[in-house]
């Protein structure tokens, strides 16, 4: 989550949560507070404490304002709201354990753990009390303390899940996040209804599996629509999940639920204009950043995506880009800043300088390593063959050999680079066609019925045999067609392709047949006959194909049957 995180504190960033009292507060704020979704939390309570005429609900939202306000990083803010939930209603003991945690722990630890005892012996059958004291040990990174009373609170109740949700936290905190998954698994098993626990474990796992995420992700959509307590902030993690995978339309289109939702703050706004820009979407992105900019000229993040949106929409703007990388502080800057300019640098045509460029992204997020395959790109597009293959290998290796969807486009690239190199380069070209050829045997190898890896082996060796003489791409075309003649009506090109090639196969081999015998024709007749016969059927699939046409009006003046 490190580019994200850099950009805006919203929904899928804050994973540093801890388990709070759930009494009479919506299902909403509970879910965004325990989601970690600290800003919109702030929002949801804010509106309760303006909203609600009982000095409990005030006083439960102030607490819940406060522990976000100390996740951020803001704890000034946290014993404001604790003092104001103590306002509120005195007899609500949890801001003042809350409170006791910053103000009191660390220089009086007796006074505060007496003050943590009156609070438990008020409510010692209530696993969120001990709860709120581990919580306030939390505070003070002390760990041990805190899942002492952690333990205690399972005693109390051992089929909560809560206790499992502080002690995920507390192991990532400590730089464990496997067991923080242990421990957010157990709470779903006991508590299946918390939300919060579906989606830190798919958090967790978003870059280490995907398809366990997502299913994570799904599971928490199941138990929303089962309890019936819609919960935008899931839209929020989808959202993520979407981009990571590259998926800007569904990002945007999971993102713009939890706005809709109405708890959001100008960094969620910001947020929403990312993934619009990243769907391409800039039509869209001005309405949103340019008031903020209006309000903030020295937003950080609005100025970000303004320069990216220039840089798109308007031409000889790359120094915008550069200006901007130049004087943000150096810990501030995130891989999609190079990744930005190096587009807008190949869209200049200086390849040179976008290679380099994504190689900067992936120095920032070693997670960007599929960007390898543009550095390639890049340098295929200078000519310079060797640093563009070294790049093609590492994206294969990185993007995964088994992945069916990942083998093709490389070969294609691969393909792409060889049909692009001219005539004094055909050592080279060779070269990228032979590695296309291995990639797309692997490709067949997986999905020995899936046509495509036969389709491009074809393509590739006929690019290698370019004279057609040795036949290297007769027997996958040959293959081609036996997949595709069940599917003929929508496989029409592919089997038009496959046809034409083996019609042009047997002619080349008749006309050497017939040279070799002192030009007599009818020493072929065979070879042409079958030549014949495969233009044929191209004009069964195409009726109009001139290049079948004319060869089948060559055959017939040769008078083979004479």
């Amino acid at each position: 989550m490190k580019i994200l995180k850099i950009l805006i504190s919203a929904a899928m960033v804050t994973i540093l949560l801890f388990a709070i009292p759930v009494k009479a507060q919506s299902t909403t704020g509970l879910n965004l507070y325990h989601s970690g979704m600290d800003e919109a939390a702030v929002v949801f309570f804010k509106k309760v404490c303006a909203s609600s005429a009982e000095p409990r609900s005030k006083a439960e939202a102030c607490y819940y304002i406060a522990n976000a306000f100390i996740r951020m990083g803001m704890p000034d803010s946290g014993i404001f709201y604790f003092d104001k939930g103590i306002v509120e209603d005195p007899a609500y003991l949890y801001n003042n354990v809350g409170k006791t945690g910053l103000t009191t722990l660390s220089e009086n630890p007796k006074a505060a753990e007496g003050i943590f005892k009156q609070a438990i012996s008020a409510d010692k059958k209530n696993v969120e009390v001990y709860l709120a004291v581990a919580r306030a040990y939390v505070s003070q990174k002390d760990y041990n303390s805190a899942n002492k009373y952690i333990d205690r609170a399972i005693k109390v109740n051992n089929k909560s899940g809560l206790p499992y949700m502080l002690k995920g936290d507390i192991a990532y905190l400590q730089n464990k996040p496997m067991d923080a998954a242990s421990q957010y698994e157990q709470a779903s098993y006991f508590s299946p209804e918390l939300l919060s626990s579906y989606i830190k474990y798919a958090t967790i796992y978003m870059t280490l599996n995907r398809d366990l995420a997502l299913a994570t992700l799904q599971q928490a959509k199941e138990q929303e629509a089962a309890t019936g307590d819609l919960f935008a902030g899931i839209d929020a993690i989808f959202a993520e999940y979407h981009y990571r995978q590259g998926k800007m339309s569904d990002a945007v289109a999971s993102y713009a639920k939890f706005i809709k939702d109405g708890n959001y703050t100008e960094n969620h706004l910001l947020n929403y204009a990312l993934y619009l820009y990243m769907d391409k979407r800039y039509d869209e992105v001005f309405p949103i950043i340019m008031p903020v900019l209006e309000k903030e000229p020295d937003n950080f993040v609005a100025n970000r995506i303004h320069a990216y949106i220039k840089a798109k929409t308007e031409t000889g703007v790359t120094d915008m880009l550069e200006k901007f990388i130049a004087g943000a502080p150096k810990d501030k800057i995130i891989a999609l800043d190079y990744i930005a300019l190096a587009e807008e640098q190949a869209e200049s045509t200086l390849y040179g300088e976008a290679a380099e460029s994504y190689k900067r992204a992936i120095e920032i997020d070693t997670n960007r390593k599929l960007l390898y395959q543009d550095i390639a790109d890049m340098y295929a597009k200078e000519k310079r063959i060797d640093s563009s293959a070294k790049y093609y290998d590492l994206y294969a290796v990185i993007a995964g050999k088994d992945d069916l969807v990942v083998l093709f486009k490389y070969g294609r690239n691969l393909y792409s680079m060889a049909s692009n190199l001219d005539s004094t380069m055909r050592e080279s070209q060779i070269f990228y066609l032979k590695k296309a050829d291995t990639i797309f045997q692997l490709f067949s190898e997986l999905a020995p019925d899936n046509y495509l890896g036969y389709f491009w082996r074809a393509r590739v060796n006929s690019l290698i045999d370019m004279e057609t003489v040795d036949g290297l791409a007769k027997p996958y075309y040959e293959k081609v067609i036996e997949i595709c003649l069940p599917d003929a009506d929508k496989r029409k090109r592919e089997l038009s392709e496959g046809y034409r090639y083996l019609g042009y196969y047997y002619y080349v081999q008749a006309d050497v047949k017939a040279t070799a015998n002192k030009n007599n024709v009818k020493a072929a007749k065979d070879e042409y006959l079958k030549a014949k016969e495969y233009f044929s059927n191209v004009l069964s699939v195409d009726a109009d194909d001139p290049v079948a046409i004319q060869a089948i009006e060559a055959i017939d003046k040769l008078n083979l049957e004479k």
